[in-house]
């Protein structure tokens, strides 16, 4: 570009005819523009990782089947008194459960039995160890028994 410019002079000069003028300085030459250099590329951050997600499952419970509907097996259980306990009043309230349709006797004696297959007995006893028997039954005449040992002290 300089050379360009100090051509461009020489010329002006020589077609003014070679009158005498103040010379003519050369063009000091342009300062050069700053160095362009290549942008720098900011680090790119990895891309996240992303777990992948298990789908929600909901904790389905399934019905309860009604007692009714489902035939069950006779079965007798004793809540309470536990056997072998000792007493010291002479009446005494036996606590059980059965299959709703059975029927029940504590001491010869029969009881009710409710929806749920729950029934109460009041026994009275004898001073001393009582045996009490408790049984359960239903329609097709399978049997359950259970020995209930008591021990009255007065």
């Amino acid at each position: 570009m300089a050379i360009g410019l100090l051509a461009a002079a020489l010329f002006a000069a020589a077609c003014s005819g070679g009158s005498k003028q103040a010379p003519v300085e050369p063009a000091q030459p342009a300062p050069a523009p700053p160095p362009v250099s290549a942008p720098v590329a900011k680090p790119v951050p990895p891309p996240a990782v992303v777990e992948p997600q298990q789908p929600a499952v909901a904790a389905v419970e399934p019905a309860a089947p009604e007692r009714s509907a489902l035939p069950e097996s006779l079965f007798l259980e004793i809540l309470e008194p536990a056997d072998e306990t000792v007493v010291t009043d002479s009446t005494l309230v036996v606590v059980g459960r059965t299959t709703p349709d059975a029927v029940v006797s504590v001491a010869e004696q029969t009881v009710d039995v409710n929806a749920e297959g729950d029934f109460v007995a009041l026994v009275t006893l004898d001073a001393g160890p009582n045996v009490i028997e408790i049984a359960a039954s239903d329609l097709s005449g399978t049997q359950e028994t259970f020995l209930l040992a008591v021990i009255y002290l007065p």
